[in-house]
């Protein structure tokens, strides 16, 4: 972990680690710089009486730690900038009224939603010119709408410098996290690449070199953090980084189904009548075929078309429709159907929360762009990625926003080039034409 940090051979280095326990990574840090005669100034913060006298005795020897039993957050206004910043921070989801949070929204503007991304969002604040922070986290924060707010703020005023991945994750077993742990370097400075290194499960390790724009694509809102992690990701990343655009640049948008059928019994009905509109489910999506308006079963495929429901309903038009959550038999984890503006029986339709739908925002989804983005979407290629890098099984609105695609002129040229295809066809002709 300390070998992350740039070797400052005679140099002056001011140290900080702000929730030390009992010293373990600022005294492997203190090791590191004495092999390379670096003249160093610790400060270690220690909120728990315990830790923090065990961390004093573990010092004891060391003229140029000064060690604090204090509370890091409270503590801000006290600390100077450092050269290095090395952390091991706890775990755990921050309430939005705790002085934790109120004190984020103050710092950085913003709320955190985890006390691992609000410790290392204020010591990102206290690295000096040049300066260096080496974290243990869990990989959560690389995507997802929760760390969407962290993850702008790593990009837009720091610069992403090394990833560690571990091949077993019980490296850090006694951690209390259940999710993949990863070492990541942040700092001030712009690095030509990123250094991706792997260590599996004999010790060994390996590393390799990215471009900065295949890990964090440069059109993405969400800032979405991609690591490669297995052979042939490099190829992946790099055609889908091809694609400039997003479903939001091309005036086109993610949203969720605002249907959710138990909060609104009484809108619901099993039978179609003059005021009712259909009520379309995740079963009406399936791979490979246009989305079914299914009228049988047990589910009341219908809803009540009133001022209560307005805000409930989508208007006549192209959409395609996107399970939210794939089952593991699925071929691929992107469910994709479209749904022609042609097929609807009335001049709306209700969508159910278990599903998302695109639609166009500021620009027509024409059906050739429908049809196109719907196949695109479905294939393989698009598939590898999703599965590589999402870390989960739901599909969110946030990822498919986020998501490059070809823009619309590519799309419809597409479209008209196989328009005589079925959709199962096109999907596959989709691999061809976007990927190789």
């Amino acid at each position: 972990m300390t070998n992350l940090f740039t070797a400052g051979p005679e140099k002056s280095m001011t140290v900080l680690d702000p929730c030390a326990g009992v010293g373990n990574l600022a005294a492997a840090l203190y090791e590191f710089g004495l092999k390379n005669k670096e003249l160093q100034h610790l400060t270690l913060i220690e909120r728990d009486p315990f830790l923090y006298n065990s961390c004093v005795k573990n010092f004891s020897a060391v003229k140029a730690a000064q060690i604090f039993n204090a509370d890091f957050f409270q503590s801000l206004s006290t600390l100077k900038k450092f050269d290095r910043i090395i952390l091991n921070p706890p775990y755990a989801k921050l309430n939005s009224a705790s002085d934790i949070s109120k004190q984020c929204v103050k710092t950085l503007g913003y709320a955190e939603s985890n006390l691992y991304s609000a410790f290392i969002s204020h010591c990102l604040k206290l690295l000096a010119p040049e300066g260096e922070l080496v974290a243990i986290v869990p990989r959560s924060f690389c995507n997802g709408a929760m760390f969407k707010n962290f993850r702008k703020n790593l990009n837009n005023n720091f610069h992403l410098q090394a990833f560690y991945l571990f091949e077993s994750r019980k490296i850090f077993s006694d951690s209390k996290i259940l999710q993949e742990v990863i070492i990541i370097k942040v700092g001030t400075r712009k690095p030509r690449t990123v250094k991706i290194y792997h260590e599996n499960n004999a010790g060994d390790s390996s590393s390799a070199s990215f471009s900065a724009k295949t890990i964090v694509f440069p059109t993405d809102p969400a800032k979405v953090i991609h690591i490669p992690m297995a052979e042939g990701d490099r190829e992946l990343l790099s055609k889908i980084s091809k694609f400039s655009s997003t479903l939001k640049s091309q005036g086109f948008r993610a949203s969720t189904g605002k249907v959710v059928d138990f909060r609104c019994v009484s809108l619901l009905s099993i039978k179609s009548g003059p005021s009712t509109v259909n009520l379309i489910y995740q079963d009406s999506v399936s791979y490979g075929a246009e989305a079914n308006l299914l009228t049988t079963g047990n589910k009341p495929r219908h809803i009540i078309n009133n001022t209560k429901s307005k805000a409930l309903l989508i208007t006549k038009n192209n959409y395609i429709l996107i399970r939210r959550i794939s089952f593991k038999e699925a071929p691929t984890r992107i469910i994709a159907s479209p749904l022609l503006e042609r097929h609807f029986i009335k001049d709306s339709i209700g969508v159910e929360n278990h599903l998302n739908y695109i639609w166009g925002e500021r620009a027509e989804i024409t059906e050739e762009i429908c049809l196109a983005l719907s196949a695109y979407l479905s294939c393989q290629t698009v598939d590898r990625y999703v599965r590589r890098f999402s870390g989960h099984t739901q599909i969110n609105a946030t990822d498919l926003n986020s998501l490059p695609i070809p823009d619309a002129d590519e799309l419809a040229r597409f479209s008209k080039l196989n328009k005589n295809l079925t959709l199962p066809q096109l999907i596959t002709s989709a691999d061809k034409y976007f990927f190789n």
